[in-house]
């Protein structure tokens, strides 16, 4: 049974289908369409803030040193409030599956991504780059010339991932933290 008349979001082709029926005959295609077509990206609510704090906290590509992290709600919160910050969370079925968390320095033409996650299960089927895509623009709105975000040098598929996103490498630098 079909439901309704949409568009392909792959291929932009007009499909009538039920809600596993796409035009792409790629199984890769049909995920990729599937979660796209049902996707939603929202600026980030502090509803958000417990589940992003959860995924931070235990998510090994954020560790950034050999100092164990433990974010506080507070932490979180402020990319969610502060007008200095910019948080996307990308949703389906009112479940988020990724988010970014940026810094904005409007006085220094710049913003910086802190976080750019997205669920394993999502992983590799756009939700990454619809929500670069939805930063962006807002950064583009803003009018800031530059952004940037670090990646370790051990997340490979990450590297990947920016430069088909056409982010170029820069030089490699060393983390060094000191907890106080």
């Amino acid at each position: 049974m079909f439901a309704e008349v949409k568009h392909c979001p792959t291929c932009n082709e007009q499909e009538q289908f039920a809600l596993y029926k796409y035009c792409c005959l790629d199984d890769n295609f049909i995920k990729s369409c599937l979660i796209l077509a049902f996707m939603k990206i929202h600026k980030g609510k502090l509803s958000d803030a417990k589940e992003i704090l959860r995924i931070i906290n235990i998510t090994p590509e954020f560790g950034g040193s050999t100092i164990k992290q433990n974010h506080s709600l507070n932490y979180v919160r402020a990319f969610l409030t502060d007008k200095m910050c910019l948080a996307l969370v990308a949703e389906e079925d009112n479940n988020m599956v990724g988010f970014i968390l940026t810094e904005v320095w409007k006085k220094h033409d710049y913003s910086f991504v802190s976080y750019l996650y997205v669920k394993p299960g999502y992983r590799r089927k756009k939700v990454a780059s619809k929500l670069l895509e939805a930063y962006e623009d807002h950064c583009k709105k803003m009018r800031l010339g530059k952004i940037s975000l670090l990646v370790k040098t051990s997340n490979t598929r990450m590297q990947a991932w920016c430069k088909k996103n056409k982010l170029k490498k820069g030089e490699v630098f060393y983390y060094f933290a000191k907890k106080l």
